[in-house]
């Protein structure tokens, strides 16, 4: 869908991403989109068929041809594959062993940023992961990165039953050539160490409603910051020559004075 608004949430495993995309969505009433659960749906996908996910070329030749579709389901946006939606099976011990190394192939990311900017399709989205604000949607201006320390992370995936070598997860993610996690261009850093969701998903909501109160309707802001580019070169084009005034035939306006009108138009 043209023009759907797009919250990206980014972070390190266990850093409080899913739990607060989900408390931002359901506020906004937004859908929420988890691409960690892709690149696990796709893992999941390797294991059942028995492709060797340490093989980067079999795991990319994979994405040509499984039977994978974007579906709503409740307020959520999942991939399905044949018909079914793996939910439990995602969390599974084999899974996560399987995911750093399918989430690392070139090819697997291309395919997930393809179809991950598809999902804009069903409208306004909150969607989590670790490269959403600096390689899916680079254009939002909605970009939140959640980090806690090893400690407290650690602690998390415990007590969701979950065993996880985070700091060898860290590594991967953050050193794979293809969209490594790192900090998006305009994202806002948030620490949740010593945070609760709660606390969390409030700084959150308050800086995305204060944006928009003082912005333009967020679904026209990559069409203004587009115009205001265009402006400013035509502007500078203008001022190169040498002073020379391009007035409007007949109007006795120069076209700087439109330029500037137009610019503040879509301040």
């Amino acid at each position: 869908m043209k023009g759907s608004i797009i919250i990206a949430i980014d972070g390190t495993s266990a850093s409080g991403k899913s739990t607060n995309a989900r408390i931002v969505a359901k506020e906004l009433g937004f859908l929420h989109v988890d691409t960690g659960a892709m690149y696990r749906t796709l893992a999941w996908h390797c294991l059942k068929t028995k492709v060797n996910f340490h093989n980067p070329r079999s795991v990319g030749a994979i994405c040509a041809r499984w039977k994978a579709a974007l579906e709503r389901i409740d307020r959520q946006v999942v991939l399905v594959v044949g018909g079914h939606c793996p939910a439990l099976e995602l969390r599974s011990a084999a899974v996560s062993a399987a995911v750093s190394h399918v989430s690392f192939v070139p090819q697997v990311r291309a395919w997930m940023k393809k179809t991950q900017r598809e999902c804009a399709r069903f409208g306004n989205l909150v969607m989590e992961g670790r490269d959403i604000g600096s390689n899916v949607f680079p254009e939002t201006d909605f970009k939140y990165y959640l980090d806690a320390n090893l400690e407290e992370r650690s602690k998390r995936r415990e007590s969701d039953g979950v065993k996880d070598n985070l700091a060898a997860r860290d590594e991967i993610d953050s050193q794979r050539a293809a969209s490594p996690l790192m900090l998006g261009l305009g994202a806002k850093y948030i620490n949740t160490s010593n945070q609760t969701a709660a606390q969390t998903s409030k700084a959150i909501l308050d800086d995305i409603r204060a944006r928009m109160a003082g912005s333009p309707a967020p679904q026209n802001l990559m069409k203004a910051k587009t115009l205001r580019k265009q402006l400013d070169r035509f502007q500078q084009k203008v001022r190169d020559m040498r002073g020379r005034r391009v007035e409007e035939e007949g109007g006795g306006c120069s076209y700087q004075v439109l330029c500037d009108s137009a610019k503040q138009a879509v301040r």
